[in-house]
C-alpha cells in the first residue's frame, strides 16, 4: 500500500513536470468560471432591482414606467418613486396578518423570477466542472503536454464522465434527503477511481463505477484516510495563498479561484496515481494456478502439451 507522503511526492513531481499545460488549462477554466459568474450575477441584480422597484406596484403600471426610464423620460423615476412610497404607506398601515401576506406574495415572486438563473447558473457550473475535470484527466493519463491536444482529446470523454457523475449520484442514493449524508460517505470513497477507470480503460459508465466498486472493496477505511489527509493539505495550502493575496484587491477573486483550478488538477492527479495500485492488486490477485491451468487448456486446445506430459499419457 503505498503511503501518503509518497503519493503526494509522486502528484507533486507530475504537478511540476506538466506545470505549463495545467496552468493553461487553470487560466481558461478560471477564465470561464470568472466571466460566467460575472454574467449571472448581473442578470440577478437585474432581476432583483426590478423585482425591488415593483414590490406592490401593478406589472402594468411597473412595465409602462419601465419603458418610459428606458427611452430616458426623467419624470418616470420620480413617478416610480412617488409609487414606491405610497406602497410604503399602504404598508404600514396593513395589519400585521396583511402585512406578512403580502411579505410571503413578493417572497415567492422574487423566488420564481430567480429561478431560471439559478437553473441555468446551476447547468454551466456542472458542464465546467465535467470539461475540466475531464481534461486534466486525460492530461494525466496519456501525458499529454499539448493543452490543444489535451481539450480534443477530453471533449470526447465529457459525456461519459456525465454519466459516471450521474451515476454515481443515483447508485449512492445522494439523491434521497436525509440518507445521502450516510450513503455519500459510504459509497463515495468507494467510487472515487470510476473517472479514472472511464478514461484509462475506455469502459462504459456502468462498468465504471462497477469496476471502482469491486477493486476498493475492503479499502473504504484506508481510501477515505488518505483523502483526508489531502483536504488537510489543500486547507493549509488555500489559507496560505489567501493571505499572500490579501492585498491583491481587484484581482483577489481571480487568484482564488486559479488557485483553486490548481488545487483541483493535483486532486486529478493523486487520483490517478492511487488508482494505479487498485488495479495492479485486482491483476495481482489471480491464482497462479489458475493462470496455468488456462495455459495448459490452451495449450492442449492447440495439440501442444509439454513433452512431460506427453509421456505420461
Amino acid at each position: 500500500m503505498t503511503t501518503f507522503t509518497a503519493l503526494l511526492s509522486r502528484s507533486w513531481r507530475f504537478f511540476l513536470q506538466s506545470k505549463v499545460p495545467i496552468a493553461i488549462g487553470a487560466l481558461l477554466f478560471t477564465a470561464i468560471i470568472m466571466l460566467s459568474d460575472g454574467f449571472f450575477s448581473q442578470q440577478e441584480d437585474r432581476v432583483t432591482r426590478q423585482m425591488m422597484l415593483r414590490l406592490g406596484i401593478s406589472d402594468a403600471r411597473f412595465e409602462e414606467l419601465d419603458k418610459r426610464m428606458e427611452k430616458g423620460d426623467k419624470t418616470a423615476f420620480d413617478e416610480m418613486l412617488g409609487e414606491m412610497e405610497l406602497v410604503g404607506k399602504m404598508f404600514e398601515e396593513m395589519p400585521e396578518d396583511a402585512q406578512l401576506a403580502f411579505l410571503t406574495d413578493w417572497g415567492k415572486k422574487m423566488t420564481f423570477g430567480l429561478l431560471p438563473m439559478m437553473f441555468l447558473m446551476g447547468i454551466m457550473t456542472i458542464f465546467i466542472y465535467f470539461i475540466s475535470s475531464t481534461f486534466y484527466y486525460v492530461l494525466v493519463i496519456h501525458k499529454i503536454r499539448d493543452p490543444l491536444m489535451a481539450v480534443r482529446s477530453a471533449i470526447p470523454k465529457v459525456i461519459s464522465l456525465f454519466g459516471v457523475g450521474v451515476w454515481m449520484m443515483l447508485r449512492s442514493f445522494m439523491w434521497v434527503p436525509g440518507l445521502n449524508i450516510f450513503t455519500g460517505i459510504y459509497y463515495l470513497p468507494r467510487m472515487m477511481f470510476s473517472g479514472v477507470i472511464c478514461v484509462k480503460e475506455d469502459l462504459g459508465v456502468l462498468d465504471s463505477v462497477n469496476a471502482s466498486m469491486e477493486r476498493t472493496k475492503g479499502k473504504w477505511l484506508a481510501i477515505a484516510i488518505q483523502y483526508i489527509m489531502l483536504f488537510a493539505v489543500f486547507v493549509a495550502a488555500s489559507a496560505i495563498f489567501a493571505m499572500l493575496t490579501g492585498f491583491a484587491g481587484p484581482l483577489k477573486n481571480f487568484l482564488l479561484t486559479f488557485f483553486g483550478q490548481l488545487l483541483f488538477a493535483f486532486a486529478i492527479i493523486f487520483t490517478v496515481f492511487y488508482a494505479e495500485q487498485f488495479s495492479k492488486s485486482v491483476k495481482s490477485k489471480v491464482p497462479p494456478l489458475r493462470r496455468n491451468s488456462g495455459q495448459a487448456q490452451s495449450a492442449q486446445s492447440r495439440g501442444t502439451l509439454p513433452i512431460a506430459t506427453k509421456h505420461r499419457r
